[in-house]
């Protein structure tokens, strides 16, 4: 058995055994939502209902096409679909009666910077990041869920108020990350995010763009 491969087996066994010692009551993460308008939507547990033009997880202003940007924002979420998800399974927005696979998917997005620097944390991100799309496409027969359009729901209402605030700031969006002309514009979401400040900036299509960060030269989907 090769190093790599004893190295997963330890780090899974550590793993299964960290599980047994699940503490139901440490799961809980309070929801604390700062955004005045997200958080009286989760109160209320409705949301305008987003027509289908404004549903898409990418979104690219055709002025800004294949030009050299200089010194603008990204703005990224992190953890943006778990955080969500568990956000509004907490609230009682999205209905499961299966909170098993829940206590699990939660379980380990809790312990992932715990694991930061072990050999169990390529582990639980790969769980994590996975997991969403098994949701996704068994949510009904797993979780028993009848409404879990309600995660669409929300996920768009984020980007459209972001959109709306950004305005023709707004360079491109990507699922978790926003390009942008810098305005002073607040972004405050209680989902975790960070600002980066961008030397360079040049984008071609989507998934297709070049950046320069901290004098660092990165290629997406670029060779």
């Amino acid at each position: 058995m090769s190093n790599s491969s004893q190295k997963l087996k330890t780090s899974v066994f550590s793993l299964n055994s960290h599980i047994k010692t699940i503490n139901i009551k440490e799961l809980y993460i309070k929801p604390e939502i700062n955004d005045v308008e997200l958080l009286k939507i989760l109160r209320n547990k409705k949301i305008t209902k987003i027509n289908e033009d404004e549903k898409s997880n990418i979104y690219i202003d055709v002025n800004y096409l294949d030009k050299d940007l200089k010194n603008i924002k990204k703005f990224s979420f992190n953890s943006f679909y778990p955080t969500l998800l568990i956000k509004l399974i907490d609230n009682k927005i999205l209905n499961i009666s299966n909170i098993n696979y829940f206590i699990f998917f939660k379980y380990m997005f809790n312990i992932k910077e715990q694991t930061k620097n072990t050999d169990l944390y390529h582990i639980t991100k790969l769980i994590i990041n996975y997991f969403y799309g098994i949701l996704r496409n068994y949510f009904k027969n797993k979780l028993n869920s009848n409404n879990f359009e309600e995660f669409d729901n929300f996920k768009y209402f984020i980007y459209k108020n972001i959109k709306n605030k950004l305005k023709d700031n707004l360079i491109y969006l990507d699922t978790d990350c926003f390009y942008y002309i810098d305005n002073d514009v607040e972004l405050n979401f209680n989902i975790p995010f960070e600002i980066e400040h961008i030397e360079a900036f040049k984008i071609f299509r989507s998934k297709k763009y070049i950046e320069v960060k901290n004098g660092i030269i990165s290629h997406k989907g670029l060779r």
